[in-house]
C-alpha cells in the first residue's frame, strides 16, 4: 500500500530529530520509499507488514454457514 503526502498542504510534526511529515502513517508502519516528479513524499506499507485482517466493530455475524445452509436444503 502506498500513500503520498503534499508536504506544502500538511504541517509537520516538530520532534527533536526535526520536522517529520507523515507522523501517524510512519507510526503505523510506513516506510518513506521516495518522492513523487511532483515533490510529493511516498510512504509505503509492505504486505509483510500489514495487520491480519479483523472483523468491523458492529459487523453482524452469519447466521448459517454454508454447510448449515447445504443440509437444510436436503
Amino acid at each position: 500500500m502506498v500513500t503520498f503526502i503534499d508536504r506544502s498542504k500538511v504541517p509537520p510534526l516538530h520532534t527533536r530529530k526535526g520536522d517529520v511529515w507523515g507522523y501517524t502513517y510512519r507510526k503505523a508502519g510506513f516506510l518513506e520509499v521516495g518522492e513523487t516528479a511532483g515533490g510529493l513524499l511516498a510512504l509505503q506499507l509492505a504486505p509483510g507488514a500489514m495487520p491480519e485482517p479483523e472483523r468491523a466493530i458492529g459487523d453482524q455475524v452469519p447466521l448459517w454457514t454454508r454447510q448449515q445452509q447445504a443440509g437444510a436444503t436436503k
